[in-house]
């Protein structure tokens, strides 16, 4: 009868759209909503010449099979997988690569809240890159970031095989000036 098939009509709408929002709800990606900056905060202290940017949520993600052609990212997974940079293994990490004559890798590495004091961990990351003849550099980013939320809460460890661009870091980071703010960088990490 009619009464029936307008009856079962609405129910079977309804159940098509309760199935419609709860994919939708399932498969939202909430990170999509936060602003690239939050998401993408290690970035800030990459300079804007960079030609190839990866961004890390862990640091134990360095041990997957693509960073295996860097030295330092090899001796930095093995010391992983031997239980090494506990407090650090679910930071995140950034690296970048630079051309001036060769491609140069730029490491940076979340240290934890801002201190003037690196961690022990810490410590340990910078003597590895140490040994890896790397240059080395400790920022506590409340000393050289405005700001009370983000990056200037932080503090990272910077490495590359030159000082240069070490220091072509700390001086992006004080004047703000990152690969973020390249033309089109924000429409390609959404």
């Amino acid at each position: 009868n009619r009464k029936s098939l307008i009856f079962c009509l609405a129910v079977l709408a309804s159940m098509v759209l309760a199935v419609a929002v709860a994919v939708a709800f399932l498969y939202h990606d909430g990170d999509k909503d936060r602003p690239v900056r939050s998401r993408y905060q290690l970035l800030q202290a990459i300079p804007s010449n960079a030609v190839t940017v990866v961004s890390l949520s862990e640091l134990d993600n360095v041990c997957m099979p693509a960073f295996a052609g860097f030295d330092f990212t090899r001796s930095l997974a093995e010391s992983i997988s031997e239980g090494h940079f506990e407090t650090l293994m679910k930071s995140p990490a950034a690296f970048s690569l630079h051309y001036s004559g060769k491609l140069t890798p730029l490491y940076v590495f979340d240290a934890g809240s801002a201190s003037p004091d690196p961690s022990s961990d810490a410590v340990a990351l910078m003597e590895l890159g140490r040994k890896a003849g790397l240059s080395v550099s400790y920022v506590d980013c409340s000393d050289v970031m405005d700001g009370y939320e983000g990056l200037a809460t932080r503090s990272i460890v910077l490495m590359a095989e030159t000082e240069s661009l070490v220091k072509s870091s700390q001086r992006h980071l004080e004047q703000s000036l990152s690969v973020m703010e390249a033309a089109g960088f924000r429409a390609a990490a959404k």
